[in-house]
């Protein structure tokens, strides 16, 4: 049986489906933004965070002075913290406390060496779909010994096949997260034909779904063609560009009885 283990937690076919969500939408400038949007996720019932890759590297701002528009680029800038080792156990910390898995991405050989070396309670590594052809990136990765959650978006059968070879020549943690297109706008964008297609090539593979921008119904139809793995988005802001697929009740769903991760009450929602 294909079966993959995060955490405590145990992923396969007769399992229900691990929850990721995706706070890369919402970048955080320092520990307490962090908090609030891991402590977002957990009333939600997800079980993971997934850290953007810009969470493993300083932060950077631009300073605009009177007629410099774009002004200058100043790596840790005052008053806004530098995300290193320390940082990275705090938000550790957090998760822990929160009982949410950490799942960083990884975009390069250089967040892979941060990671490294940070704290062990890193749950599993995920791969956007970009990097899928990076090889030395995937060996990398795979090196760190923790489960590796691969991304997949526009790649070919012989591609997939040879990244799966290359993570699980050193590492048997291998899941597959089908990625719907960054905006889809017709059914077909959502790829949900793809994980059944995924399932199919790779029999022995826990096999997942990232739909950051659509509502929670397509991933319930993903689930029930057979992803377990279901990756969301959370942003608590709002504005163009901003159209969050995940808050505290889109990340749930109902199953007759109870939600994913948790038994809170619908709440009313109204609005403009």
């Amino acid at each position: 049986m294909r079966d993959i283990y995060i955490g405590a937690r145990r992923i396969a076919d007769d399992t229900d489906p691990y929850v990721i969500a995706d706070i890369g939408l919402d970048p955080w400038s320092d520990l307490e933004r962090a908090e609030v949007l891991f402590l977002q996720a957990a009333m939600a019932g997800a079980n993971g965070i997934m850290l953007p890759p810009e969470a493993l590297r300083p932060l950077v701002s631009y300073d605009a002075p009177a007629g410099q528009p774009y002004g200058l680029r100043r790596p840790d800038p005052h008053g806004i913290r530098a995300f290193g080792r320390a940082e990275y156990a705090r938000v550790a910390e957090l998760a822990e406390g929160l009982r949410l898995d950490l799942l960083p991405t990884v975009a390069d050989l250089a967040t892979v060496e941060f990671l490294a070396g940070v704290d062990p309670r890193t749950h599993a590594i995920r791969i956007a779909p970009e990097a899928l052809t990076d090889l030395p990136l995937l060996t990398a990765a795979a090196q760190l010994g923790r489960p590796v959650l691969l991304g997949v978006y526009g790649a070919s059968p012989a591609e997939i096949s040879k990244a799966v070879d290359t993570v699980l020549a050193v590492n048997d943690q291998l899941a597959l997260v089908q990625c719907a297109a960054p905006q889809p706008k017709t059914p077909q964008d959502l790829n949900l034909a793809g994980i059944v297609t995924l399932l199919a090539d790779h029999p022995d593979l826990v096999v997942g779904f990232s739909g950051q921008d659509v509502c929670p119904e397509q991933s319930w139809i993903a689930y029930a063609v057979g992803a377990r793995l279901i990756e969301k988005r959370l942003s608590t802001r709002r504005g163009p560009g901003r159209r969050p697929s995940l808050d505290p009740l889109g990340l749930i769903r109902y199953d007759g009885q109870s939600r994913w991760g948790g038994s809170v009450a619908p709440a009313r929602v109204t609005g403009s």
